[in-house]
């Protein structure tokens, strides 16, 4: 067995045997509380042989009965405390012997190590092997109410999508009669030139270029100079290069740009011809487009809805023997993907290195608070699932192919998915779709 899985198994040890110890003390000083309340409630002054008044005598097997249970409860208590020695000894003769027992036994979430192993622990189904799916609180999701608001969507919601779509579909126009305005998208070409000599990205080549005039996207008041220009225009921009500009060479440089202004773009009015023309798969009217609109973000919405409601509320009394651990190293796995890939960007922009952990790191908090909030997400996944996987059952549904081909394509194709996240995970979230797309039939709206 590997030093790493002797770890492994006496971490969980470890955190198990304390969650006992915790559990017993707790039962243990409730029993002890009621009893002193019982015993309060019937004191009463000791006569003269030391009985309290209105005790009554204590049967010989009662007494016997109190005896084996006071005897059961001092064992179960030594059997807790000698384990505890028990892997205390453990720890300090594998430290004697050179093993690699990490500080974190004490700290358990900081011994966390990266995996993306998606489907460890789940069986062919995608089901967490040995779940309690008792232990999951039932939620009343299929009589669930929603409230209206909280789906329905706003006129204006819908008149910004519209206009999103408009402005995806602006078309260039080459009329003279129209003036270019700050916030207007033109297409240009120019050459530029310093002291008269032309230099190096200073020049279109006739291909042309959009600009948004007022983005700020060129240097000094290239932008501003363009502004009341009309299509097929020819003029003359002046600028002067900031001395901290990325070109040595151009640093603090008057310059000269010879500028054609190729057009304008327009935004399209929105009716039947614009549908038919950009979106004629989804609708054939003006009418029609803007009603499947409605019916999208309805449809979005009530999916939300259900996702964060039944994340926010599930929960479960008892979770699978080991895969906490193996849910927190998927966390970790996907922070520190998420983390390096952030740095590369900074890297890219000549910025400097991001630190993981800290206030102002990646995590936005220390170690320990993050390894903490590790494993409230951890648990917190793993109770969502088991609440999809009980309603999944009781509910007797199936997973269609369509489903799972859905799935297949929204984690990059067969060959891709399967290889990187293996079958049984993609099961896992097939049926976690199938469940909330059943739930959409079945809750109230109002």
């Amino acid at each position: 067995m590997s030093e790493e899985v002797k770890n492994t198994d006496l971490e969980e040890t470890v955190e198990e045997t304390v969650e006992e110890a915790v559990e017993e003390t707790v039962e243990e000083t409730v029993e002890e509380v009621e009893e002193k309340v019982e015993a309060k409630e019937d004191d009463a002054e000791p006569d003269k042989k030391g009985k309290k008044k209105n005790e009554p005598e204590m049967s010989k097997s009662k007494q016997k009965r109190e005896t084996r249970k006071a005897e059961a409860k001092a064992a179960k208590k030594r059997k807790v405390a000698g384990r505890i020695i028990e892997i205390v000894i453990e720890v300090a003769i594998a430290a004697l012997f050179g093993c690699a027992i990490i500080m974190g036994i004490i700290q358990s979430a900081r011994k966390v190590t990266a995996s993306s192993d998606y489907s460890a622990n789940l069986t062919e189904e995608g089901y967490i092997e040995g779940q309690d799916l008792s232990a999951v609180k039932d939620l009343g999701l299929t009589s669930l109410v929603v409230p209206a608001d909280s789906v329905v969507p706003t006129d204006e919601t819908i008149e910004e999508k519209i206009n999103s779509a408009l402005e995806s579909h602006k078309e260039l126009s080459t009329d003279s009669s129209l003036e270019a305005a700050k916030g207007d998208k033109i297409n240009l070409d120019y050459v530029g030139t310093v002291d008269g000599v032309a230099f190096e990205g200073g020049d279109t080549q006739g291909n042309g270029t959009d600009l948004e005039l007022g983005s700020g996207s060129y240097v000094d008041d290239f932008e501003d100079q363009l502004v009341g220009a009309h299509p097929g225009d020819q003029l003359t921009v002046e600028v002067t290069f900031p001395d901290d500009y990325k070109s040595e060479d151009l640093q603090g440089k008057d310059a000269k740009f010879e500028v054609t202004v190729n057009g304008i773009y327009t935004t399209p009015e929105f009716n039947d011809e614009f549908v038919q023309a950009n979106y004629s798969d989804e609708a054939s009217t003006a009418e029609e487009y803007r009603q499947k609109l409605y019916d999208d973000e309805y449809d979005k919405n009530l999916e939300n809805y259900i996702l964060e409601y039944v994340s926010d509320n599930a929960s479960v009394s008892k979770y699978p023997k080991g895969y906490v651990k193996i849910k927190k190293a998927l966390l970790y796995n996907a922070d520190l993907e998420s983390y390096n890939y952030m740095n590369q960007m900074y890297s890219y922009y000549g910025m400097g290195a991001l630190e993981f952990f800290g206030k102002d790191g990646y995590a936005g908090m220390g170690q320990n608070e993050y390894f903490k909030e590790l494993t409230s997400r951890a648990k917190k996944m793993i109770a969502t699932s088991m609440t999809y996987d009980s309603l999944f059952i009781n509910e007797g549904l199936e997973i269609s192919d369509e489903a799972y081909q859905d799935v297949l394509t929204q984690y990059g194709g067969e060959e891709t998915a399967v290889s990187q996240f293996g079958a049984p995970y993609l099961h896992m979230i097939a049926r976690q779709n199938t469940v909330v797309e059943y739930l959409k039939g079945k809750v109230t709206v109002q």
